[in-house]
């Protein structure tokens, strides 16, 4: 049941929302109305499910929906355009995956920290830097997905990739769950198997500015051993 109340807040959020700029600074009596509605329904029924679901995940699920369907109403409703790289910031990409309910990272591309860090690993072997002028010519060019940026630096890289530790700190999303389908998109980007990636995540403890919620910390180690590259 509390899962229908978050429910019912989002369609209460969003509505709101999208009637707030028909409301044309409440000047226009319906729109007007419909946004006052839409705004108190929305946080009676969100705290209806804050006595049974953490605040965190409660309001990164209603936030996070709540960006998306007022993107779409607001291309349906109002003809606002869309770009890729707004519709890539809806949601936030981590190693490549799309973690549901969690607004994603502000960037020029889609934001996946995880795939620039491990990157920025394979620049610091071969000496060939991408995350700078070569991602941002491939970004003008309409090529947001990090991925590609990735695969670009692995064109560079001479040996057979043995592992990759990638270690996270962060407050906010909650990485452990996700591992598993983490550790399979880089493997299968890397070419390697999935036991040859090692995930770790921590949250800080609020000791730091990522563990604070202000960002998030990835480091990667990359070992290669020499020898043509397979896969």
């Amino acid at each position: 049941m509390v899962y229908l109340f978050l429910f019912i807040a989002i369609l209460c959020e969003v509505t709101a929302t999208t009637a707030l700029k028909a409301a044309n600074g409440f000047t226009v009596l319906i729109p007007s109305v419909v946004t006052v509605a839409g705004y108190a329904g929305a946080f009676y029924f969100l705290s209806l499910c804050l006595s049974s679901i953490p605040l965190g995940v409660a309001y990164a699920v209603w936030s996070g929906m709540g960006i998306v369907l007022v993107s779409v109403l607001g291309w349906f409703f109002y003809h606002q355009s869309l770009d890729w790289a707004a519709i890539t910031g809806i949601v936030m990409i981590l190693g490549g995956v799309v973690f549901p309910g969690e607004v994603g990272l502000l960037a020029n591309s889609d934001g996946d920290v995880v795939l620039h860090a491990i990157t920025n690993a394979v620049s610091g072997i071969t000496g060939r830097n991408i995350l700078g002028r070569v991602a941002d010519e491939m970004c003008q060019s309409g090529i947001t997905d990090s991925a590609e940026y990735l695969l670009e630096a692995l064109k560079s890289l001479e040996g057979r990739i043995v592992h990759l530790s990638i270690s996270m700190e962060c407050l906010r999303p909650k990485i452990s769950p996700m591992i598993p389908a983490m550790r399979e998109k880089i493997a299968e980007l890397l070419g390697v198997e999935p036991a040859a990636i090692g995930i770790t995540a921590t949250t800080g403890e609020g000791l730091t500015d990522c563990g604070k919620g202000l960002g998030i910390s990835v480091l990667c180690i990359l070992t290669v051993e020499d020898g043509p590259c397979e896969g």
